[in-house]
């Protein structure tokens, strides 16, 4: 039975429903290094062959060693990226030197070389060389390889490789004639 003196209740109103709010998708790891490794500081090669004095003429049938004069700063480099959600941690490493010997002929060399000197001889270079066949000046070029890995705060990993190419150099190259009388 209902009070005739009770004051009338306020009707009731259900609050609104929450809308759920749209899920954020989770960063893509993979998308993330790809970005991270382009923020690196990779190196491209300085580099080095003999003959080692400036103007100096290569001969043909001598070896031409080839090496990484900045070497020392082709070395490891980490880094760390992170995103809300994600880190990452990067290595990268430089896996070898490509050569163009602008004479048609392409080297490729595991690691940075070995820079000649005058007690090492006029031999073939134990790690990175090429002997000329012909005179003419050839324009060489050097593209280093660089090897990152990556490990992500999720537990997932990759590797991404990168090549940067370097300056050309022009080598010019000389015959040497020997006349018997």
């Amino acid at each position: 039975m209902a009070c005739p003196d009770a004051p009338a209740a306020a009707p009731v109103q259900a609050a609104p429903a929450a809308q759920p709010q749209p899920a954020v998708p989770a960063p893509d790891p993979v998308a993330v290094a790809q970005r991270s490794v382009a923020n690196l500081k990779l190196k491209t090669v300085a580099p080095g062959s003999t003959p080692l004095e400036p103007g100096s003429i290569s001969i043909v049938g001598v070896p031409t060693w080839m090496w990484a004069e900045n070497a020392t700063a082709l070395g490891t480099v980490t880094d760390t990226a992170s995103v809300p959600g994600l880190s990452l941690t990067l290595t990268a490493k430089m896996t070898g030197v490509t050569w163009d010997m602008g004479d048609g002929t392409v080297v490729e060399c595991e690691g940075a070389g070995t820079k000649w000197s005058p007690d090492l001889g006029t031999g073939d270079s134990p790690t990175c060389g090429h002997t000329y066949t012909k005179q003419g000046n050839y324009t060489v070029t050097s593209t280093a390889h660089w090897s990152v890995t990556w490990e992500a705060s999720t537990g997932e990993n990759g590797v991404i490789d990168r090549d940067l190419a370097s300056s050309t150099a022009t080598v010019r190259v000389g015959e040497v004639q020997v006349i018997n009388s």
